[in-house]
Order: C-alpha cells, then structure tokens, then sequence
C-alpha cells in the first residue's frame, strides 16, 4: 500500500480587511494551510505547529505588528519560508518596505517600479529557477524590486522577444549574462535567510503562472 502524501503545511496571514476574503483555492488543492486573520492567531499558531511556509497576504506586520513580524522573521532564520505576496506589494508603503527588508532581514531590496511588464524567468538563479512546470515567461502587473542579488531574481523583466525557438535556444546564454544589466529589477524574488527563504511576489493581480510560483517556493511544485 502506498503510504499517504504529506502535504506541505502552510499558514496564510491575512489581516488586512482586503484579504480577509482572499480565494485560496490553489493553496487548499495543494497544501494543508491555516487560514488566519487576527494577530493573536497568527502568533499562536506559529507557537504552537511549524509549518512549512508562511504566507503573508498584506503588510499588517510591516505597519502595526512589530511581535508579529519577529516571529515570521525568526520562523524563516530557523528553517521556514516567508512569502510575501497577494496584497502585499500593492498594500506597502515605500518607505516601510525598504525600511523592513533593512531592518529585518539584513538584504538591500528596495521597492522600484510598478506598473504591468512581461517578465523571463532567470534561468541562473536559485535552485527554484529550474523546478519543473514554471513559465519561462508571462505577463504580469507588479511592483518591482531593486537591488535584488542577481542569483535571488526569479523573474525580471524584459523587452522582446528572439524570433523563433532555434534563435531563443542559441542567444539565451548571452542574454542570462546580460539580463543583470538591462534588468536591474525583479518581479519575484526568493533569497537565503539563516537556515530558511524569503520569497516576494510583486504580482498585484494574482496571475494563474503566479500560483505556480508560490507552489514552487513553498515546496510543492
């Protein structure tokens, strides 16, 4: 008898009015996950279950939770994934996200553009960059990130395209050593954190190829 599949353990922080009544339905068909909406949840079940992935829906803890935000940020210096994503980097103000990716993580991010952009997947990156199922390109709205470590951009943006498949094949290895140049920003990014991940999700619209992406950086891909 095949033993059952463990599914990956999720909880969504959604705190925010705006994403109290966000659909998960690609979260509950791939993950076991924890749904909370208030800050004394939230820590109590970061107290009392470890789970695989934190996902954080809006920028509450950015702004008004400061308990909060060190148990997320401990959970992923201790073996997690913190993924920041949905309503977060259309909800965060500027000046608190550069001050929170400073102050809390140690990392040199800093909020750039928005506005809808095609984005290729950066096929030089981290390990997720090669998981199976991930489009190599698509189209999003999001708020870009700066100075992000070129191997940490999962998606960045780009401006055309080769003109058939033979032609993509042959110029992709120049291009992923230009990319860094021409595209200093990342729509999606997921970096090392002590022993776990930060992942950011610039998409503002929650895009199909998105999910995807959140799969994979939770770990079911």
């Amino acid at each position: 008898m095949a033993c059952p599949q463990v599914l990956p353990t999720v909880l969504v922080l959604a705190l925010d009015e705006m994403t109290q009544n966000m659909s998960i339905d690609f979260l509950k068909n791939n993950t076991d996950v924890t749904f909370v909406t208030t800050e004394s949840e939230a820590s109590t079940q970061l107290q009392s279950r470890r789970f695989t992935a934190v996902f954080v829906a809006d920028p509450i803890i950015v702004e008004e939770s400061p308990n909060l935000r060190r148990q997320v940020t401990t959970f992923a210096k201790t073996g997690g994934r913190v993924i920041l994503g949905h309503y977060f980097s259309t909800l965060v103000k500027f000046a608190d996200f550069d001050k929170y990716m400073e102050t809390e993580w140690d990392l040199p991010w800093r909020y750039g553009g928005y506005g809808r952009r095609d984005f290729r997947l950066n096929q030089q990156g981290v390990n997720l960059c090669r998981e199976p199922g991930l489009p190599i390109s698509y189209s999003m709205k999001a708020g870009t990130l700066q100075f992000v470590e070129p191997a940490s951009k999962i998606y960045y943006p780009y401006y055309g395209e080769p003109e058939d498949e033979e032609e993509e094949e042959e110029e992709e290895e120049e291009r992923q050593v230009e990319v860094h140049f021409i595209s200093p920003e990342a729509g999606i990014a997921f970096a090392r954190i002590g022993d776990g991940w930060l992942g950011y999700i610039g998409d503002v619209n929650n895009e199909e190829d998105t999910w995807k992406v959140i799969l994979a950086m939770i770990g079911k891909a």
